[in-house]
């Protein structure tokens, strides 16, 4: 009689995380394309690791992670952070990716909407 481990095949490591990368991906209400262009990744391959054909390398895994503005660790995780906190980091990744010149319209236009949200 074999002993069983806890421990996933290949296969189910990479389909389980493929199902965790299209969960990060509709929660986020993107298309594979455009997960692949958030994280500078071709489109097919998107689509094969999601489907749980291709095993990563260190730098996808990294260009994934950025592009849903998580961590490594965060990635793997089976739940990610709180939505806010997700929201917030999303935000955070998206003003970095700006040029640094439209970077005072940016701040002018959030403290309006919160200036805004006092008034009420």
């Amino acid at each position: 009689m074999a002993a069983t481990t806890a421990r996933r095949s290949p296969d189910e490591a990479l389909g389980a995380f493929g199902k965790r990368v299209r969960a990060l991906r509709e929660e986020r209400q993107w298309t594979q394309a455009q997960l692949a262009e958030h994280g500078g990744l071709d489109v097919s391959y998107v689509s094969q690791i999601e489907r749980g054909r291709r095993d990563p390398s260190l730098t996808s895994l990294r260009s994934l992670a950025r592009a849903f503005a998580l961590t490594l660790p965060e990635l793997f995780a089976d739940e990610g952070p709180a939505p806010h906190e997700m929201t917030a980091r999303l935000l955070a990744a998206e003003i970095e990716a700006l040029p640094v010149e439209v970077l005072p319209v940016v701040v002018q236009v959030v403290r309006l909407v919160l200036h805004s949200r006092t008034l009420k």
